[in-house]
């Protein structure tokens, strides 16, 4: 006796489903980004409410901060950066607020001076590079390809406002992270209330 596959909601076997098949038609032609497994029966999913806090300019998460006063805790002492490049991006290792992150976003304060230091994790070629908003490498802000494992460069940084992005030369579409500078007053955090 045969056993049926399971279905999903909209009774598409599991198995057989494709993107077109998974999304509800009146969804469908507005791209929503709904998944019909979760039983979110009008398309505003998580998904969708993430993409309009980013669009929106809100915060989402910083190394699991999202107040003012977390993000200060997790990051308003940080004087060095340190990142091991390795096949699948760049992995975090310090400060803890990123230890173990794929591409974490950077925050940095600024007009504050920092070292970033970037280790090469693979054996691989890998150059840290900074980025603008527009996607220009900022000259001044790059290092020298590291080629044996274990090598280390560091790059000491005045955060400014221009700083949007970090990313490998070689493999800039998948070791690139985002940096967030904040301005000085994003530091006068009240911590009794």
């Amino acid at each position: 006796m045969r056993t049926a596959l399971p279905t999903d909601p909209i009774g598409v076997p599991r198995r057989n489903r494709t993107l077109s098949d998974r999304l509800p038609t009146r969804f469908a032609e507005r791209l929503s980004l709904a998944d019909p497994f979760s039983g979110d029966p009008c398309g505003c999913g998580r998904r969708t409410l993430f993409g309009f806090l980013v669009a929106a300019g809100g915060t989402v998460a910083l190394g699991g901060c999202t107040e003012p006063a977390a993000v200060h805790d997790a990051w308003g002492g940080v004087e060095e950066i340190v990142l091991e490049g390795d096949a699948d991006g760049w992995r975090g290792l310090e400060p803890d607020a990123i230890a173990g992150e794929r591409n974490p976003t950077l925050v940095l304060f600024e007009n504050r001076e920092y070292e970033i230091t970037v280790k090469n994790g693979n054996g691989e070629p890998h150059a840290f590079v900074l980025r603008d908003a527009d996607g220009a490498i900022i000259e001044r802000h790059r290092t020298e390809p590291i080629e044996t494992r274990g090598e280390t460069q560091t790059l000491r940084v005045r955060a400014d406002l221009g700083l949007a992005e970090y990313a490998c030369g070689a493999r800039p579409e998948s070791m690139a992270g985002r940096i967030e500078v904040r301005t000085e007053k994003d530091t006068d955090v009240d911590h009794d209330g």
